[in-house]
């Protein structure tokens, strides 16, 4: 879906990215590489697949795009992994495939946990914020003092109810207080639901076309 934020197009895709087509750049919030590992290592079961899937909505959106840059909103790590764990190892594979794509990262709080959390990726890290133009870029939307951006963190999905009664949970972009806070790319991330004020926007990511809510979600 093509909408107007912060005076530029942007196009939203339903495997929870947005691209900025006038800065040919792709953003993405909350991938929590080394979720699995972190769970297992604490005895509980996470499917080792999750990478794997968090890599493939990546590709697919750089392949529909014309993006230059990643740009990650924050918790590129869910917390520490060790250097032997099998994820840094498909991260680097993955990033050698893209060797002229710029991967840039605004760092989030689960970041802390991994030192040099950029690094397996050759990422630039621009510390808790990074500023071009008008627009802010941030992993805490409560960070924002009456600036307009884009951040994560929250993990925003929708619930919506049929006639039948019928509980559907939605993956959302949900534009608030001049600030657009993706959903979180990573699997098993679970999800904070929104409830839209007079002003809002919604945006659902159903499974192949992001779905504009604003008006029925109220």
């Amino acid at each position: 879906m093509d909408v107007t934020f912060a005076n530029q197009p942007v196009t939203l895709y339903p495997e929870r990215g947005a691209y900025l087509p006038e800065l040919q750049t792709l953003l993405v919030a909350d991938t929590h590489f080394g979720k699995a590992s972190v769970f297992g290592r604490a005895g509980i079961p996470v499917p080792q697949t999750t990478t794997d899937g968090t890599l493939q909505r990546i590709d697919a959106m750089l392949e529909r795009s014309s993006a230059k840059r990643l740009l990650i909103l924050g918790d590129l790590w869910h917390g520490r992994v060790f250097d032997d764990d099998p994820v840094i190892e498909r991260l680097r594979a993955w990033r050698e495939q893209h060797p002229e794509l710029s991967v840039e990262l605004v760092t989030g709080n689960h970041d802390r946990h991994m030192p040099r959390a950029a690094d397996t990726l050759q990422a630039i890290d621009h510390g808790r914020v990074l500023v071009e133009g008008a627009v802010e870029f941030r992993h805490d939307p409560a960070a924002f003092d009456g600036g307009c951006g884009f951040a994560g963190h929250l993990h925003p999905v929708i619930r919506m109810r049929d006639v039948g009664h019928t509980t559907l949970r939605m993956p959302c972009f949900h534009v608030t207080n001049g600030v657009m806070i993706l959903p979180a790319l990573g699997a098993f991330t679970g999800g904070h639901c929104v409830r839209p004020t007079n002003g809002d926007r919604v945006f659902a990511c159903a499974d192949d076309e992001v779905i504009d809510v604003s008006c029925v979600c109220r």
